[in-house]
């Protein structure tokens, strides 16, 4: 019975295990991220809604996948914190979330790169002091989350090439999607990576051993091996002749073949 009831309270106990020993090895960055909260949570409020504000609160009360001068994502989730009423606080809350994740990522992007609790401790400091990442995350515009999502994209693209996690390239696209939705600004820092990958030996992510590309090109061969002149390969339904066999796999699949074919006769 001992046993059974270990076994059951592992789970629930891990997660606030693994959460004192992450403040315990790091406790400056928890120190940080905590008054980021406290600061921004107390000036949340104190000065009314801005012109750009009110104009994302009124495009995102009509809900539609795009704007003239913006993605929906902004709108929809400034009007998404006004479900149950008008609340400046609430409408600046992602904003203060974004700031405080913001600590915490550049503090892992430190430690990415090989650096140990002082450089994620500065990191961390940096980005929560630094007077135009606050005024970014003081109230929700378009922008509010573009350092969040540019710091993001670079580092799944750096741990992808350090730590060769393929799986890290899929997840830098679907956070670039869903800055793209926010803001088209990304785009041009899109070109910069890429243009940096591809000048780097960071190009083997795409062309390395069991990327993607590579799998793609080691079964063109296979493809590529298809004998057209085989009488019984055919696709969808079948003739019932065999001479009409021939004809439509050669007309459908081969077509150069079977235009020799007839000059030549």
């Amino acid at each position: 019975m001992t046993v059974t009831h270990s076994t059951v309270a592992a789970p629930r106990s891990w997660g606030i295990e693994a959460l004192k020993a992450d403040m315990t090895r790091q406790p400056t960055v928890w120190i940080v991220a905590f008054l980021v909260a406290l600061v921004h949570g107390l000036t949340a409020d104190r000065y009314d809604a801005q012109r750009n504000e009110l104009y994302f609160l009124a495009c995102g009360w009509h809900p539609d996948f795009g704007y003239v001068d913006q993605p929906p994502l902004v709108p929809l989730i400034g009007a998404a914190t006004q479900i149950f009423g008008v609340n400046i606080w609430m409408l600046r809350l992602p904003a203060t979330v974004a700031a405080i994740a913001m600590v915490f990522l550049a503090a892992s992007f430190a430690r990415l790169l090989g650096r140990g609790n002082r450089a994620a401790a500065f990191a961390a400091i940096a980005v929560s002091i630094a007077p135009g990442l606050a005024g970014l995350a003081s109230h929700l515009t378009t922008s509010t989350f573009e350092p969040i999502a540019w710091t993001c994209t670079a580092f799944l693209l750096a741990r992808a090439h350090l730590h060769d996690r393929r799986t890290d390239l899929i997840l830098t696209g679907v956070v670039a999607g869903l800055a793209m939705e926010a803001k088209w600004g990304i785009a041009i820092f899109l070109i910069a990576l890429g243009v940096g990958v591809l000048a780097t030996s960071a190009r083997r992510m795409l062309t390395g051993r069991n990327s993607h590309l590579e799998q793609i090109w080691s079964a063109t061969p296979q493809i590529a091996d298809i004998d057209c002149s085989r009488d019984d390969f055919s696709v969808g339904p079948q003739p019932d002749s065999r001479m009409e066999r021939k004809v439509v796999v050669r007309r459908e699949l081969c077509p150069s073949l079977e235009v020799r074919r007839e000059g030549s006769s």
